[in-house]
């Protein structure tokens, strides 16, 4: 019970992850450096920011644009998982 409540506080978005309060989005997005120390990562999809603190290891910019799946809590609204594919459907980077 308190590696539960441990995690519950250490880990925000656990909670609503295991209400099953949480929703994906997918569509064309982007990916830039904000230049921010912590949470330096923004997906834009459809224009709204979502933060995360994975940087890509492929190439990603204003310009460089990818079909996008972003999973993001919707009570918290904390860092969001994301992946990125191709044209063709392959999975070329994923956090998830």
């Amino acid at each position: 019970m308190l590696v539960i409540l441990v995690l519950l506080v250490t880990v925000p978005d656990t909670y609503d992850r295991i209400l099953s309060r949480y929703k994906t989005e997918t569509g064309m997005c982007y990916v830039i450096d904000n230049g921010a120390k912590a949470r330096n990562i923004d997906v834009y999809l459809n224009g709204v920011p979502h933060e995360t603190r994975d940087r890509p290891d492929i190439p990603f910019g204003p310009g460089i644009e990818y079909e996008c799946t972003i999973t993001l809590t919707q009570e918290l609204k904390t860092l969001v998982d994301y992946e990125l594919r191709s044209e063709d459907g392959d999975v070329l980077f994923s956090t998830y």
